[in-house]
């Protein structure tokens, strides 16, 4: 298995930064405890590739402007939970409960390219309030998961700021999805990844039932 580090050249091309400012949020995410590292040196060791710290990294470089944003802003991203009103919309699709938080739905995404092609972009509200994923299918029809990690406070207050034309958001789009996900697939189909390590509880994405009546 190889690490998440000797996979920062690749992820960085595609993001457009350099490898240096992905491992930093790295060693940030390791250093609070939100990805593992294995101890050691030489083959086995540092974190590993799994899809789960793929999301995780990709999560922490969209939510954090800067390396102190990391410890509060990622996690609570990364536990965001789908709102109410969205929950039967397609998370079911990934194969995942409706429950699934932000990250396991990010992680399911990449964990499949076919998926990652139905995805039209994953935008995160950089006030701290939200993120959204947009889904859109071959049939045309579009659908939307929005994943909420604040209390109604916050969240009021960053719509406010939304309406007013300050909300900064982050977002990545369908190509740069595809794109990670083919390369990370890839990796599995080479060896270079332990299936077991990446598609933990993941079962084959089948159609909402709204789409499916569509």
């Amino acid at each position: 298995m190889i690490s998440l580090n000797a996979f920062l050249p690749a992820l960085s091309e595609l993001v457009g930064v350099s490898p240096g400012v992905l491992y930093e949020r790295q060693r940030s995410l390791v250093k609070h405890g939100l990805i593992k590292s294995r101890p050691g040196r030489g083959p086995g060791s540092g974190v590993p590739l799994t899809y789960a710290n793929v999301a995780m990294l990709l999560i922490a470089y969209m939510a954090a402007d800067a390396l102190a944003d990391v410890p509060m802003r990622v996690e609570r991203a990364a536990n965001g939970k789908a709102r109410a009103e969205h929950n039967e919309n397609l998370l079911a699709a990934q194969g995942r409960p409706t429950k699934a938080n932000f990250q396991e739905t990010i992680e399911g995404i990449l964990a499949d390219p076919e998926m990652a092609a139905s995805v039209e972009s994953i935008e995160i509200d950089l006030a701290g309030s939200d993120a959204l994923v947009s889904w859109l299918w071959l049939t045309g029809k579009q659908e939307y998961t929005r994943f909420s990690f604040t209390d109604q406070r916050e969240f009021t207050a960053a719509r406010r700021r939304e309406l007013h034309g300050i909300a900064k958001k982050a977002f990545v789009t369908r190509t740069f999805l595809i794109d990670l996900s083919t390369k990370l697939k890839s990796l599995v189909e080479d060896g270079a990844i332990s299936p077991r390590s990446v598609d933990r509880k993941r079962s084959r994405p089948s159609r909402s039932s709204k789409d499916q009546k569509a």
